[in-house]
């Protein structure tokens, strides 16, 4: 069915509540679950790393299946599924006395957002017109982490505060909420062939040209994914134990991460439509380089403050030129099966990445876990350089 203007209004106004929310649940349990760990268990980094790389092994793992799915079956399903499996993740969650079921609660909540993101990233190319698919993904993930801004101080003052099963409960609220909304979707399929400055050098009917170049997407893909999960996914255990920092503390720091990207990724969307999505996704990786090395020199508040806003940057530069890259790329039919093909590939790449991380952590410290991941973030741009043709942008 042909998109009509209308028609785009009216999905891309339901798809920003459905990113809003999203935003709001996935980073209340981002910010939280870990704090809650350490406090209620007394769980070393090693034993964090191993969580949460079985989080993400189930998270890639059914990707390529929920894209698929997605694509077959429609939007709105999937969608659905997820906010189920966010509603039990939450409320195993909420209801945790023993370390043993923190595990499936985990991957339980993971596998909400595996069902989430392929629908979701699918869900708003299909309201893109012809060319603006940085802008788009720019304005849509603006919306989604402005709802993970108000989500860190809302979890770090309830986990204060009230507690953390308090906490879970108001995530198990917010899933229901999502779910009401999802079921009141109603997806537009845009089935419309479309282009984009940088896929012109390629002719459309070029697929074994498209699928090499996609490939090598992938790559890099499973490379930056393994750099950042050595430290990231455990970083705000890291600095509770390195700094002292409390889950309010921390939230704000998220929050305060997530703002400044709510402004930056419209910006970074246009520039991706503009300069092509290579230089931004270098651009990403040379900021996050020169970030990590901050962290590596951070021993107070303040400087873990400051150094969230090129943190943003990091992230609005890669949401915009990474995903776009891939679609860039990719037969119209099959865009949700390849982004959970991309997930899964990044997933399944960084798996040992979280454990290894916190090894790293307990046996050498703070300082060598970010060593470590700042050298292969320098490895990921080599990388670009190598196997991307110069003549892509």
């Amino acid at each position: 069915m042909k998109l009509n203007f209308r028609s785009i209004i009216s999905l891309t106004n339901i798809i920003l509540l459905i990113s809003f929310i999203g935003g709001v649940i996935v980073n209340m349990q981002y910010v939280s679950w870990e704090l809650f760990a350490i406090a209620s268990f007394r769980v070393s980094m090693a034993t964090l790393g191993i969580i949460t790389s079985l989080g993400e092994l189930g998270y890639s793992l059914i990707h390529p299946l929920t894209g698929k799915l997605s694509d077959l079956k429609g939007r709105k399903i999937i969608l659905s599924l997820s906010a189920v499996f966010f509603i039990i993740g939450s409320s195993l969650l909420a209801a945790l006395f023993n370390l043993f079921f923190l595990i499936p609660a985990i991957i339980v909540f993971r596998i909400g957002a595996a069902l989430f993101d392929p629908g979701f990233y699918a869900s708003v190319d299909d309201s893109v017109l012809t060319g603006r698919r940085g802008r788009r993904f720019g304005l849509n993930f603006s919306i989604r982490v402005g709802g993970g801004v108000v989500a860190g101080v809302l979890a770090g003052f309830i986990g204060l505060n009230l507690g953390y099963p308090y906490l879970f409960a108001i995530i198990t609220g917010f899933s229901f909420l999502l779910l009401i909304i999802i079921l009141a979707f109603k997806p537009v399929k845009n089935s419309a062939q479309r282009s984009t400055p940088f896929t012109n050098y390629i002719h459309q009917d070029n697929i074994k040209e498209q699928n090499k170049i996609r490939r090598r997407i992938y790559l890099i893909g499973a490379l930056d994914a393994f750099s950042w999960s050595i430290f990231y996914p455990i970083f705000t255990g890291m600095l509770n134990l390195h700094l002292h920092l409390d889950v309010l503390q921390i939230g704000l720091a998220s929050s305060l991460q997530l703002l400044a990207m709510v402004f930056l990724l419209p910006l970074c969307g246009s520039l991706s439509d503009k300069h092509g999505r290579k230089k931004i996704f270098v651009l990403s990786e040379g900021i996050g380089f020169f970030t990590i090395l901050g962290f590596l020199f951070s021993t107070n508040y303040t400087t873990i403050l400051i150094l969230q806003l090129p943190m943003a940057a990091v992230g609005a530069t890669y949401v915009v030129s990474f995903y776009p890259f891939v679609m860039d790329f990719s037969p119209e039919v099959k865009k949700a099966e390849i982004i959970g093909w991309s997930t899964a590939i990044r997933g399944i790449s960084s798996f040992p990445a979280p454990f290894i991380g916190g090894l790293l952590f307990d046996f050498f410290g703070y300082n060598a876990t970010l060593i470590t991941s700042a050298l292969l973030v320098l490895g990921t741009i080599l990388l670009i350089f190598l196997i991307i043709p110069t003549h892509i942008k």
